[in-house]
């Protein structure tokens, strides 16, 4: 998720002896999911440009198969694939999971639905810290994208169902791809549904009710969006006999003004945020002494971000 230069040197650093390089060699860039499922062409490009100058930093031999790739990956430009070029895969280890979680994004086009979110390796990382909060309950995803946290949690914290929406038809499409390439990963007993949901519609479809947990990663960027957004978790999260589902919702602060509105959103609704924690990790720190929830959260963000989380529920009377 972090950037070469910030992660990956001073583990390469560790890993230039010429066993260690045939280790990289066939568990990493030959791995049967890089395989099935590579990742960039820039990211691959990156990680050898760095991994082989550690080794010359060290004035050792290098492993012929690395600079073949390392050749390849020089002659190969960003537009030899044609249409294909902008689509790519990333793969992570999560816990109690033997097998990767592997995600296809689109690099070039970035589009919104399209790619993974920071918000988003944080809120699955804070849930499959905490997974009783979700273990043998239904979760639903609000605008899930490439489906990463729903997933993480289907793969790796034994919800009951998790339900992935969002709206787009090429978004629910790759959603789908991204559901059958983890389904041999996900835990026995969970089911993975995907699911079209409007939040300008006053009603949720059946397939998105009832609801224990509602989630949403990087959902708050647009002050626009605020209204529906929260007109939707309203429904989502009414009180229903016993039931008190809840929502956590962590975000990327870009604009003060949009997380003030829509908290203003959530209070006009008779929501209240029972829990709020902001934090700024810095270029490619981990936030190992925060104060909140934060100081869970041990995966690392590229350059400067800062997000908030909250945890949502109806007002009680």
């Amino acid at each position: 998720m972090a950037p070469v230069a910030a992660t990956a040197k001073p583990l390469l650093r560790r890993l230039t002896r010429l066993d260690c390089q045939r280790a990289v060699l066939a568990r990493v860039l030959r791995d049967r999911v890089a395989a099935a499922y590579p990742p960039s062409g820039a990211y691959t490009k990156l990680f050898l440009k760095a991994y082989l100058a550690a080794i010359d930093a060290e004035f050792l031999e290098v492993e012929e198969g690395l600079l073949e790739l390392y050749m390849a990956a020089l002659s190969r430009s960003e537009g030899d694939d044609g249409a294909t070029s902008v689509v790519c895969y990333r793969s992570f280890p999560l816990p109690s999971c033997e097998d990767s979680l592997t995600i296809k994004t689109v690099q070039r086009l970035n589009p919104v639905g399209l790619v993974a979110w920071p918000a988003g390796f944080f809120l699955a990382e804070f849930l499959l810290n905490n997974p009783s909060l979700v273990e043998n309950r239904t979760v639903l995803e609000l605008g899930a994208g490439v489906g990463f946290t729903g997933l993480a949690l289907a793969c790796a914290a034994r919800p009951a169902r998790v339900v992935l929406t969002d709206y787009l038809p090429s978004v629910l499409d790759n959603l789908l791809q991204n559901v059958e390439i983890n389904r041999q990963r996900i835990c026995v007993g969970t089911e993975v549904e995907v699911s079209a949901l409007d939040w300008s519609t006053p009603q949720l479809p059946p397939s998105c009710t009832p609801a224990d947990v509602v989630i949403a990663a990087d959902c708050v960027y647009d002050p626009e969006l605020s209204a529906a957004l929260v007109g939707t978790l309203a429904v989502a999260l009414r009180p229903e006999g016993g039931r008190r589902p809840f929502a956590l919702i962590a975000s990327t602060l870009r604009e003060p003004q949009t997380q003030a509105r829509f908290f203003e959103e959530l209070a006009a609704r008779h929501l209240v945020a029972v829990r709020r924690d902001t934090h700024t990790f810095g270029n490619g720190s981990a936030a190992t002494a925060c104060e909140g929830v934060f100081h869970e959260y041990t995966t690392r963000l590229p350059g400067e971000s800062t997000l908030f989380f909250t945890r949502v529920e109806y007002q009680q009377a």
